[in-house]
């Protein structure tokens, strides 16, 4: 087991790996950096960008200069597990008994959920890296924005969109998470996999997360049930 403590960075957690600074993220197929990535004797390879998407980039948004971003092709070789009331990141080999059970599917390392967002069952990114959630512009058309904010997307960098607050209904609980709107830049990539919106980091206010992605399953733990 590897234990690493994190950050929270505007939204971002930002894990420190043996003395350097990686964006945990759940929506990129391979880990960005400078130099490859030591993790319990193993050696992973890295790129210097993902989908246009790099360190320089990203490091803009969270408000924090990063060593990397990480990616899938480390995380789908360990259990996953996020820790918000402790502020940890642990890279296991055993999924804890969470209370919660979801199935999810993995299209080239990005976590694909079912989930109802405003009453509507559809397909979503689960996206821990992303400080918003998202959905696509018929979702919200005809709602009023409650204002506008920056984030950044794989492909196209950085951008600003209208912030809507949805209904995310999880098990018997409903949360209101904030929605951005997918850019249209992408629109035909999302709907080539057959995904709808995103499901970013605010989903960590509420839950621990233990995912693993080679046996398809992401457990979730009520914080409110855990004991601080």
């Amino acid at each position: 087991m590897q234990q690493y403590s994190y950050n929270l960075v505007n939204g971002h957690r930002v894990a420190n790996i043996r003395g350097r600074k990686f964006l945990i993220d759940t929506s990129m197929p391979f880990t960005v950096a400078d130099r490859p990535m030591l993790i319990g004797g193993d050696r992973f390879e890295v790129a210097p960008e993902v989908m246009g998407l790099n360190t320089a980039q990203i490091s803009k948004v969270v408000g924090l200069e990063l060593d990397g971003i990480l990616g899938a092709n480390v995380i789908d070789n360990y259990v996953m597990k996020i820790l918000p009331a402790e502020n940890t990141l642990v890279l296991d080999h055993y999924l804890d008994a969470f209370p919660l059970e979801i199935d999810i599917d993995n299209l080239g390392g990005m976590v694909i959920m079912n989930q109802t967002i405003a009453g509507i069952r559809q397909k979503a990114f689960l996206a821990l890296g992303m400080r918003l959630s998202y959905v696509n512009a018929a979702m919200v058309e005809g709602l009023e924005p409650i204002g506008y904010e920056r984030d950044v997307v794989g492909m196209i960098g950085e951008f600003e969109t209208p912030v809507y607050q949805l209904p995310v209904a999880i098990d018997r609980k409903i949360h209101n998470f904030k929605f951005g709107v997918v850019p249209t830049q992408i629109q035909d990539f999302i709907e080539m996999a057959n995904v709808t919106a995103a499901i970013g980091s605010e989903l960590l206010q509420h839950y621990a997360v233990s995912l693993s992605i080679n046996d398809g399953v992401l457990m979730l733990d009520p914080l409110e049930t855990q004991i601080h």
